[in-house]
C-alpha cells in the first residue's frame, strides 16, 4: 500500500505502477482540493490479503474503509486518462490532468477538446 499526497506525485510514478493496482480517494477532498488530496495505491495482492468490507455500493478493503476513502480508478484506466491528455497536449499542466480526470469521472469518457 502506498499513500500519495498528491495527483503530482501519483502522475510521475503512474507508469512504474502494477497495471493491475488500484486508487482510492476521499471524494470530499478531492473536491475541495484535487492538487492536495490523498490517493491510496492498493495491488490486487494486497487487496486479496486484507478484510474486507461489505458497503452498500462496493466491498471495500477496511483501510479503504478507516481512511474514508473510496474507489478511484484502477491504474489501467488512470494512465489512460493521463495518456490520452498528455497525447492531446503534450505541454499539459497538473491542472489539466485533474481536468481530465474529474471529466472522465463525470461522463465516463476521455476529454479531447
Amino acid at each position: 500500500m502506498k499513500i500519495y499526497p498528491s495527483i503530482e506525485n501519483l502522475v510521475n510514478e503512474l507508469p512504474d505502477l502494477d497495471w493491475d493496482a488500484s486508487f482510492y480517494f476521499n471524494r470530499d477532498e478531492w473536491n475541495e482540493n484535487p492538487f492536495g488530496a490523498k490517493i491510496m495505491c492498493l495491488t490486487a495482492v494486497e487487496e486479496d490479503e486484507m478484510e474486507i468490507v461489505e458497503s452498500e455500493h462496493d466491498d471495500l478493503p477496511v483501510v479503504v474503509v478507516e481512511n474514508e476513502m473510496q474507489r478511484f480508478f484502477d491504474v489501467e484506466t488512470m494512465r489512460d486518462i493521463i495518456t490520452v491528455q498528455k497525447r492531446n497536449h503534450p505541454d499539459s499542466t497538473v491542472e489539466d490532468y485533474v481536468k481530465a480526470i474529474n471529466h472522465y469521472s463525470e461522463y465516463d469518457a476521455f476529454l479531447t477538446e
